[in-house]
């Protein structure tokens, strides 16, 4: 078992949020043979997924943004133009 904690971008007030997460050895086959492939600790590897993966905007983001882009379009080009 390994647990981890994630410190994720700094918050307000200067202190960083962090995320605590218990692995198992079953979970942990595919980022052992990472490890040796890539030669960092298993604990650096697995942080630097979990930031990624907490820092990819969700569906919902992407479906507000490309509705806002849609219906701000028009105005967009005007403005491109003056």
């Amino acid at each position: 078992m390994i647990r981890l904690r994630v410190f994720l971008n700094e918050g307000r007030g200067g202190k960083a949020p962090a995320l605590t997460v218990t692995l198992f050895e079953e979970y942990l086959a595919q980022p052992k043979e990472e490890v040796q492939r890539l030669r960092v600790a298993a604990e650096e590897l697995l942080r630097t997924g979990f930031r990624e993966l907490l820092a990819q905007p969700d569906e919902e983001f992407h479906q507000t943004k490309a509705h806002s882009l849609t219906k701000n379009a028009e105005l967009y080009r005007r403005l491109a133009t003056n």
